[in-house]
Protein backbone atom coordinates (compact mmCIF):
# COMPACT_ATOMS: atom_id res chain seq x y z
CA UNK A 1 0.00 0.00 0.00
CA UNK A 2 1.50 3.35 -0.94
CA UNK A 3 2.16 5.96 1.72
CA UNK A 4 0.15 9.13 1.26
CA UNK A 5 2.55 11.94 2.05
CA UNK A 6 0.03 14.76 1.81
CA UNK A 7 -3.71 14.17 1.61
CA UNK A 8 -5.99 16.76 0.08
CA UNK A 9 -9.04 15.37 1.91
CA UNK A 10 -10.82 17.78 4.25
CA UNK A 11 -13.73 16.53 6.30
CA UNK A 12 -16.92 18.49 5.76
CA UNK A 13 -17.69 18.14 9.47
CA UNK A 14 -15.80 20.08 12.13
CA UNK A 15 -16.19 17.16 14.54
CA UNK A 16 -14.41 14.76 12.19
CA UNK A 17 -11.40 16.96 11.44
CA UNK A 18 -9.70 15.77 14.60
CA UNK A 19 -9.22 11.98 14.51
CA UNK A 20 -9.30 11.67 18.31
CA UNK A 21 -12.55 13.61 18.68
CA UNK A 22 -13.99 11.72 15.73
CA UNK A 23 -13.25 8.36 17.35
CA UNK A 24 -14.77 9.38 20.67
CA UNK A 25 -17.80 11.06 19.07
CA UNK A 26 -18.68 8.02 16.96
CA UNK A 27 -18.23 5.66 19.92
CA UNK A 28 -20.61 7.74 22.04
CA UNK A 29 -23.33 8.69 19.58
CA UNK A 30 -23.40 6.35 16.58
CA UNK A 31 -25.50 3.27 17.29
CA UNK A 32 -26.50 0.35 15.06
CA UNK A 33 -28.60 -2.62 16.06
CA UNK A 34 -26.75 -5.91 16.38
CA UNK A 35 -27.75 -8.07 13.39
CA UNK A 36 -29.54 -11.36 14.02
CA UNK A 37 -26.42 -13.48 13.95
CA UNK A 38 -26.04 -17.19 14.44
CA UNK A 39 -23.12 -17.81 16.79
CA UNK A 40 -20.92 -20.86 16.51
CA UNK A 41 -17.97 -21.80 18.67
CA UNK A 42 -15.19 -22.67 16.23
CA UNK A 43 -12.76 -25.21 17.65
CA UNK A 44 -9.19 -24.35 16.68
CA UNK A 45 -6.36 -26.72 15.79
CA UNK A 46 -4.42 -25.82 18.95
CA UNK A 47 -7.29 -26.84 21.28
CA UNK A 48 -8.66 -23.35 21.86
CA UNK A 49 -11.76 -21.74 20.31
CA UNK A 50 -13.14 -18.51 18.90
CA UNK A 51 -16.74 -17.42 18.51
CA UNK A 52 -17.96 -16.63 15.01
CA UNK A 53 -21.17 -14.70 14.46
CA UNK A 54 -22.58 -15.12 10.97
CA UNK A 55 -25.51 -14.57 8.64
CA UNK A 56 -25.68 -16.60 5.46
CA UNK A 57 -27.63 -15.22 2.51
CA UNK A 58 -28.52 -16.96 -0.75
CA UNK A 59 -25.54 -15.34 -2.48
CA UNK A 60 -22.18 -17.08 -2.73
CA UNK A 61 -20.31 -13.88 -1.81
CA UNK A 62 -19.22 -13.07 1.71
CA UNK A 63 -17.39 -10.55 3.84
CA UNK A 64 -15.35 -11.35 6.93
CA UNK A 65 -15.42 -8.58 9.54
CA UNK A 66 -12.52 -8.23 11.97
CA UNK A 67 -13.00 -6.09 15.07
CA UNK A 68 -10.45 -3.70 16.53
CA UNK A 69 -8.43 -3.88 19.72
CA UNK A 70 -10.53 -4.83 22.75
CA UNK A 71 -13.62 -4.89 20.55
CA UNK A 72 -15.88 -7.71 19.51
CA UNK A 73 -18.22 -8.67 16.68
CA UNK A 74 -21.11 -6.69 18.16
CA UNK A 75 -19.50 -3.27 18.27
CA UNK A 76 -21.22 -0.41 16.45
CA UNK A 77 -18.64 -0.20 13.67
CA UNK A 78 -19.02 -3.92 12.95
CA UNK A 79 -22.82 -3.66 13.14
CA UNK A 80 -22.88 -0.83 10.59
CA UNK A 81 -20.57 -2.74 8.25
CA UNK A 82 -22.61 -5.93 8.65
CA UNK A 83 -25.84 -4.08 7.87
CA UNK A 84 -24.29 -2.40 4.82
CA UNK A 85 -22.96 -5.64 3.34
CA UNK A 86 -26.05 -7.64 4.22
CA UNK A 87 -28.16 -5.07 2.33
CA UNK A 88 -25.81 -5.60 -0.65
CA UNK A 89 -26.50 -9.35 -0.59
CA UNK A 90 -23.35 -10.57 1.17
CA UNK A 91 -23.15 -13.24 3.81
CA UNK A 92 -21.46 -11.92 6.95
CA UNK A 93 -18.85 -13.57 9.13
CA UNK A 94 -18.02 -11.37 12.14
CA UNK A 95 -15.50 -13.24 14.24
CA UNK A 96 -14.22 -12.58 17.74
CA UNK A 97 -10.54 -12.79 18.54
CA UNK A 98 -9.43 -14.96 21.44
CA UNK A 99 -10.60 -13.55 24.79
CA UNK A 100 -13.12 -11.31 22.98
CA UNK A 101 -16.80 -11.96 22.46
CA UNK A 102 -17.82 -12.59 26.06
CA UNK A 103 -15.90 -15.76 26.86
CA UNK A 104 -12.38 -16.40 28.14
CA UNK A 105 -10.43 -18.92 26.17
CA UNK A 106 -8.96 -22.20 27.34
CA UNK A 107 -5.33 -21.51 26.52
CA UNK A 108 -3.13 -18.75 27.93
CA UNK A 109 -2.50 -17.43 24.40
CA UNK A 110 -4.01 -14.01 23.77
CA UNK A 111 -4.73 -12.49 20.39
CA UNK A 112 -2.73 -10.01 18.39
CA UNK A 113 -3.55 -8.70 14.95
CA UNK A 114 -0.22 -9.80 13.52
CA UNK A 115 -1.15 -13.48 13.87
CA UNK A 116 -3.23 -14.74 10.97
CA UNK A 117 -3.75 -18.39 11.88
CA UNK A 118 -7.09 -17.73 13.61
CA UNK A 119 -8.28 -15.63 10.67
CA UNK A 120 -7.32 -18.47 8.34
CA UNK A 121 -9.53 -20.80 10.37
CA UNK A 122 -12.42 -18.34 9.95
CA UNK A 123 -11.84 -18.32 6.18
CA UNK A 124 -11.87 -22.14 6.16
CA UNK A 125 -15.06 -22.08 8.28
CA UNK A 126 -16.75 -19.79 5.73
CA UNK A 127 -15.62 -21.98 2.84
CA UNK A 128 -17.14 -25.03 4.56
CA UNK A 129 -20.43 -23.10 4.72
CA UNK A 130 -20.39 -22.99 0.91
CA UNK A 131 -19.12 -19.45 0.32
CA UNK A 132 -16.80 -18.95 -2.64
CA UNK A 133 -16.17 -15.23 -3.04
CA UNK A 134 -14.79 -12.88 -0.40
CA UNK A 135 -14.09 -9.20 -0.31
Amino acid sequence: MPIIEQSEYNSPSVIHRNRHVSTIYVALFKKFEVPEYTREKLELKDGDFINVDFIINDSKKAVILCHGLEGDSRRTYNNSCATYFQNKGFSIFAWNNRTCGGEMNRLPRLYHHGAVDDLDEVVQFALKKGLKKFI
